[in-house]
């Protein structure tokens, strides 16, 4: 059964608790060069 992380924000617990991750580390440069100031919001309900 595939599980997605609904407000996990630990990586351990990503990992050994196999929820679906998916690493998107090599968007960051695109994101540093939009230029504008980004927001990001969370809930962590």
């Amino acid at each position: 059964m595939l599980k997605f992380p609904y407000g996990i924000s630990d990586f351990y617990t990503l990992i050994t608790e196999n929820y679906f991750y998916v690493d998107r580390t090599h968007l960051l440069s695109e994101l540093e060069e939009a230029g504008k100031p980004l927001l990001f919001l969370r809930h962590n309900g």
